[in-house]
């Protein structure tokens, strides 16, 4: 009759198998970390430059449509102030012409000169009831305004030439067969006056001038009484 065997026969075995299955453990989380490793092992150089190539190239496209686009804004915003620097003036010459009198029976209220360069507006702009004279004229590619006050304090008026004369529009680009001023043949009650300027903005010399034109009307058909 074959006996069990013992524990102390049994230990050696069982402590071998117990050893391959640890060293197969460790061989296999080793070859795993490896995999793991060679996996995680980063760029080659021609990956790096790759990269790098395709990364300038969208910060330039970035930064080139940033630059047009803070370019065109800043041409907008400069060209919109010429503009309305000079709209500003034409405005005054409305307010202006729109109260225009004659002076005396036999002398126009507007008066166009004949190089089409100068306006004469009579009107009142002090509230005294008196017209004065308000000249308007190209100079050198400057506009310039000018007051003259009457001589006498009644009808009919008469008035010598404007003292001193402030610069209004400055960088005026008109060519030589655009009228500043010309009279516009309406209503023969009410004068009417076409205005045409070119102005060039200073930060875009390249740039074409901006027109500003618009038509003048007088309302008051009486005289300066």
């Amino acid at each position: 009759m074959l006996s069990a065997p013992s524990n102390q026969q049994q230990s050696p075995a069982l402590f071998g198998r117990i050893k391959d299955q640890g060293r197969e453990a460790a061989a296999g989380s080793i070859r795993r970390w490896s995999q793991i490793l060679r996996s995680r092992q980063g760029f080659t150089l021609v990956e790096m430059l790759i990269v790098l190539a395709l990364l300038g190239l969208v910060i330039g496209v970035t930064y080139r449509y940033f630059f047009y686009g803070c370019r065109s804004s800043e041409k907008t915003f400069s060209e919109a102030r010429v503009v309305q620097e000079a709209q500003q003036v034409v405005q005054r010459m409305e307010r202006e012409v729109r109260q225009a009198r004659k002076p005396a029976l036999e002398q126009k209220a507007l008066n166009v000169s004949e190089d089409n360069q100068r306006l004469d507006i009579y009107t009142d702009i002090n509230g005294d009831d008196q017209p004065e004279l308000v000249c308007y004229k190209l100079k050198e590619g400057q506009l310039k305004r000018g007051v003259a006050r009457a001589q006498n304090d009644k009808f009919p008026y008469s008035y010598g030439s404007p003292d001193s004369w402030e610069t209004v529009v400055t960088r005026v680009e008109n060519q030589d067969d655009q009228d500043v001023f010309r009279e516009f043949k309406g209503n023969a009650a009410r004068q009417a006056v076409k205005v045409f300027i070119e102005v060039q903005d200073p930060e875009q010399a390249a740039a074409k001038p901006l027109a500003v034109k618009t038509t003048l009307t007088m309302r008051s058909t009486r005289e300066a009484d």
